[in-house]
């Protein structure tokens, strides 16, 4: 199913060296941390319909919390965009298709229950 909206995000992280040592103790295993990964920076893309309508990228201090609050923001106005309602630009053979439709293009299962009609779309 093609979704409205879809976000792209990749993050960039500096590998630092941790002195000395931690250790973990799990039940079976036993883990030694070497090096940690440390966010620095992050992209994103929002695309819809094929079109970026949405970016950021941020380099610095507090990048996980800089990205949360950003996407925090598109959310916004995704859901702004949601809220308009767009007129459903179909064709003829796109009706005539549609209300040919017996069964749920997700599930395979028959949209007519009971002998009742009244899952189908209304002839136009």
């Amino acid at each position: 199913m093609k979704m409205p909206f879809t976000i792209y995000a990749d993050f960039e992280a500096l590998v630092r060296k941790i002195h000395g040592c931690e250790r973990e103790r799990t039940q079976r295993s036993y883990t030694e941390k070497t090096e940690r990964h440390e966010a620095c920076g992050y992209s994103y893309l929002v695309r819809s319909d094929g079109e970026v309508v949405g970016s950021n990228t941020y380099r610095g201090e507090n990048a996980v919390g800089e990205f949360f609050g950003a996407i925090m923001q598109e959310e916004e106005k995704i859901r702004q965009s949601l809220a308009t309602q767009k007129p459903i630009e179909m064709t003829w053979k796109d009706w005539e298709d549609f209300k040919k439709v017996a069964d749920c293009h997700v599930c395979n299962k028959a949209l007519i229950k009971d002998e009742f009609m009244d899952s189908l779309p209304v002839e136009l």
